[in-house]
């Protein structure tokens, strides 16, 4: 590759920014926001995205804000909630290189007892959702929409009596229109949660950074990084102690026909939850803006099918050639 082409490549690269969405939920929201929810069962309670108690945010740390934005809804509750905020422009994905980023961070504080292998809820939700008329009362489970979901496999913990917090098995993946596409693993989480009656609370933290961008030729491609940050909440003496990040992984990929959006000019950033038993440790979780930095480094290399054909091919005159 000559140097003036490796030039313009480079310039190209740096060139293409994306639109990056962080909530601040103290500030921004300022209750700008608008809840759809679709009721499928359990209590006849309408549930809400508020604000969360200061305990209940990121405090410093690997955080940096002390009220977040909590999507609430009673014990047995199941059904599905989603939240977007309406106080800035939908944004696009149309043409080639546009890009959208979320950044941020979410908690399910567990507050339910124990389940085994039969975990099918996605406790949290964070993506984007096609925002035109069409959609105006979908959920992400239900909508136009791509996202990351947080699944709840099994759950160990209880909150009855000591020791409270428990292990939870997890799923991590992306959803197009509430139908899991691709799978980000299954992992452990030790001390997954609890919240008991002097107030205390055990939980943990996922950063999230979601890039997603228009590769051209139909192709949405996806870039996410997770972190897990441990939180401890000491209700009687009110202190709260944060762990360091531990990196999950990060992943990225494309998918095909727009990544399933049929309308990519009218675009939200979405937050929700799926609960569709009361097989998950939660009926309240928590978004919040993370300070802690980007997880990844932004930039999506997925090659193109004749590229990969090309690499494999001179791969094998490579060994052919050694081998005479």
């Amino acid at each position: 590759m000559n140097k003036q082409l490796l030039t313009a490549l480079l310039a190209t690269t740096v060139s293409v920014s994306a639109q990056t969405i962080t909530y601040d939920f103290n500030s921004q929201w300022n209750g700008d926001w608008q809840t759809y929810h679709t009721q499928t069962g359990g209590s006849s309670y309408s549930p809400s995205m508020n604000y969360s108690k200061s305990h209940e945010g990121r405090l410093g740390g690997a955080g940096g804000n002390t009220l977040g934005g909590t999507v609430s809804a009673p014990a047995g509750y199941q059904g599905q909630i989603t939240s977007i905020y309406e106080g800035i422009p939908t944004r696009s994905l149309v043409n080639s290189t546009d890009r959208i980023r979320l950044q941020g961070s979410y908690s399910a504080f567990a507050n339910q007892n124990a389940f085994q292998n039969t975990g099918v809820s996605e406790a949290g939700q964070v993506g984007i959702i096609n925002a035109g008329s069409s959609n105006a009362s979908k959920t992400l489970s239900g909508g136009d929409s791509v996202y990351l979901g947080f699944k709840e496999l099994t759950w160990t913990g209880q909150n009855v009596s000591a020791p409270y917090p428990g292990t939870a098995t997890l799923e991590l993946g992306l959803y197009v229109d509430g139908v899991q596409q691709v799978s980000f693993g299954t992992y452990t989480a030790f001390d997954y949660g609890a919240r008991i009656s002097n107030g205390s609370i055990w939980a943990q933290w996922y950063e999230y950074d979601i890039l997603f961008e228009n590769l051209g030729n139909g192709d949405l491609g996806y870039k996410i990084g997770v972190n897990q940050v441990s939180h401890y909440y000491d209700g009687p003496t009110g202190s709260i102690n944060e762990g360091a990040p531990v990196s999950i992984g990060t992943w990225q990929g494309s998918l095909g026909s727009n990544g399933g959006i049929t309308n990519l000019s009218n675009l939200r950033a979405a937050y929700g939850t799926n609960i569709v038993n009361t097989d998950v440790t939660v009926t309240g979780f928590t978004f919040d803006h993370t300070q802690s930095g980007d997880l990844h480094d932004g930039v999506i290399v997925v090659p193109e099918p004749s590229s990969s054909l090309l690499a494999a091919f001179s791969s094998f005159l490579l060994l052919v050639r050694r081998k005479r």
